[in-house]
């Protein structure tokens, strides 16, 4: 992995980065503009309608991996629908900060916890 410098604290947000610019994308907001995005996450909402949390419908579609096989729609397990009260939970702390990756995930973990103990369905 060339971003995995022992001196370095992996970043995923980066390596993202540079593999949207591998695959033609300036950055992340406009990978989320195009097209194929669009066309990605009308998968997935269209297959799983519901929040994986909640029963309320998805609203976003949430990346737990920015593999290049994801981000071109190839591979479709890394992302997972949503509504926006819990996209928002696993993207920012209690005051606002963007989690980091490591942390986004560490909360997705804990929100699936919670709810397989309480003996819900995750969608």
């Amino acid at each position: 992995m060339p971003f995995a410098q022992p001196w370095k604290r992996y970043n995923a947000y980066h390596e993202r980065n540079v593999l949207l610019s591998h695959i033609g994308f300036t950055d992340y907001g406009e990978y989320l503009a195009s097209n194929l995005w669009k066309s990605i996450r009308k998968k997935i909402l269209a297959a799983r309608p519901l929040c994986r949390f909640c029963d309320n419908i998805a609203t976003c579609v949430h990346h737990m991996s920015y593999a290049e096989n994801i981000l071109l729609g190839k591979e479709l397990k890394g992302l997972v629908p949503l509504c926006h009260g819990h996209h928002h939970y696993l993207e920012f702390d209690s005051n606002g900060n963007k989690r980091d990756f490591g942390s986004m995930k560490r909360t997705f973990a804990f929100l699936t916890r919670s709810k397989l103990r309480k003996g819900l369905t995750l969608h």
